[in-house]
């Protein structure tokens, strides 16, 4: 981060960081820099917490964002980089209404394997005012942007339970493997063996929460689930519209 400037935004979630080291650490690491702090960021980031971290960035003329922990973190930290340099609501992205132009620089911390948000340019953002909540797919993608780790000792102690990660990447899994059409035999391959391979180490890890080999291979997996590789060539993820063609197809 060395060659991104001195004022860096630091998002994380409710405090777990704290507990298991991680928080320590990173703030050691970011020892030459000026570091300010957004917590709190709920499960489902909400509208709002998006809207302080704007605020801050503008305030405090931040050079980078720092999201240390599972999706909604970095779900939250995307929105902020395109927030904080956009004229009108940040909201206008997610409704659809304006395209993102310019953005900070992202730089992701993942601690829960899930969503694969570390490796995609997607965003879901609640808006609990008009009780919506909807997903932009022309966000920062950390990983091709500026970088994101896993730092394997503390995902050993992340909440909730790797069960809970597990679900979430197969349900994306699922999602893009019984969509039309059916004519993709690498996509549907893939995703196959990141279906395997959940469930061969999810089991272990059950047993076994220490278990470097079958976090690290559930860590690939949820970076693979979704990741804009198995969709390619499909309809997009959800249920295809047309339900008599998809009802036909299986």
């Amino acid at each position: 981060m060395k060659n991104w400037g001195k004022n860096v935004l630091f998002v994380y979630g409710s405090g777990s960081i704290k507990k298991n080291g991680l928080y320590d650490r990173v703030i050691r690491q970011l020892s030459d820099k000026n570091v300010v702090e957004l917590s709190g960021v709920d499960p489902n980031p909400r509208l709002t917490t998006v809207y302080k971290g704007i605020q801050i960035c503008r305030e405090k003329k931040i050079d980078f964002i720092l999201a240390v922990g599972g999706g909604s973190v970095i779900d939250c930290a995307k929105a902020i980089s395109i927030g904080a340099l956009y004229e009108g609501d940040v909201w206008d992205f997610y409704k659809g209404e304006s395209e993102t132009r310019s953005r900070h620089p992202v730089g992701a911390i993942l601690t829960l394997a899930a969503t694969g948000t570390e490796m995609n340019g997607n965003s879901v953002i609640t808006n609990m005012e008009t009780k919506e909540k909807i997903g932009f797919a022309g966000v920062v993608t950390p990983a091709s942007r500026v970088f994101h780790f896993r730092p394997m000792q503390y995902v050993y102690r992340s909440e909730p339970p790797a069960c809970n990660g597990c679900v979430d990447m197969l349900s994306h899994l699922y999602e893009c493997y019984f969509s039309l059409p059916d004519d993709t035999p690498i996509q549907d391959g893939l995703a196959e063996t990141i279906m395997r391979t959940v469930f061969d180490n999810v089991f272990v890890v059950l047993e076994k929460p220490d278990d470097y080999d079958a976090r690290a291979n559930l860590m690939w997996c949820g970076t693979l689930a979704l990741n804009d590789i198995i969709p390619l060539g499909r309809g997009g993820l959800g249920l295809p519209r047309n339900r008599t063609r998809f009802e036909r197809s299986l």
